[in-house]
């Protein structure tokens, strides 16, 4: 894998319209428990605007899932400053004809909140590329994928729509590794004091 990885998590779970759940998909994409942790993916990752920076840490949680934890930052007072609380993940990588992607489940509908049970998975297409990774989110709007009725479903969907672009969300984001010794201040921001 390449120095940069992520397209933006920070953009591509905007992308996948964490807020409004828009973007994700009623089944998972792949197994988790046959998935199988990258090392080379494990680290930190940043996309970075001018005024706009979003860190991913993500975590090996055992052979098989990671954990995913996403921060955004803003620039105000020449300081970047976390807006909001960071979102967790569960994540886990699947190969769809040779082609790498991780799906997302929020930790949060791990717990019932008592107002709906229904969950929904984020998947994101990652693509080395000379300068880190691209990343584009599967739409869960996209005509055929209304029409899934299991993780199976998506799976066979994605495999068929691999190169149609109607299958992703935009152009995707761009994320690079930051390097624990030249990126110290940006981790720090998101690490326990």
């Amino acid at each position: 894998m390449r120095k940069q990885i992520f397209g933006s998590v920070g953009r591509w779970l905007a992308i996948l319209g964490l807020s409004a759940m828009v973007g994700c998909l009623p089944f998972p994409l792949g197994d988790p428990g046959k998935s199988q942790v990258d090392p080379r993916l494990s680290g930190y990752w940043a996309s970075i605007s001018e005024d706009e920076k979003e860190v991913i840490a993500l975590f090996p949680f055992d052979q098989h899932t990671y954990v995913l934890e996403d921060v955004k930052l803003k620039k105000q007072d020449d300081k970047w400053q976390p807006q909001g609380p960071p979102q967790l993940f569960k994540a886990w990588l699947t190969q769809v004809r040779r082609q790498q992607f991780m799906t997302l489940e929020f930790l949060q509908q791990r717990l019932s909140t008592g107002t709906t049970d229904q969950k929904v998975y984020p998947a994101l297409r990652l693509t080395p590329t000379p300068e880190g990774m691209l990343v584009r989110m599967v739409k869960s709007d996209f005509e055929p994928m209304k029409n899934v009725k299991s993780s199976e479903d998506v799976e066979a969907l994605i495999a068929k729509e691999l190169d149609n672009p109607d299958l992703y969300g935009g152009d995707g984001a761009k994320f690079r590794r930051l390097d624990p010794d030249n990126d110290k201040e940006t981790i720090q921001l998101v690490t326990p004091s």
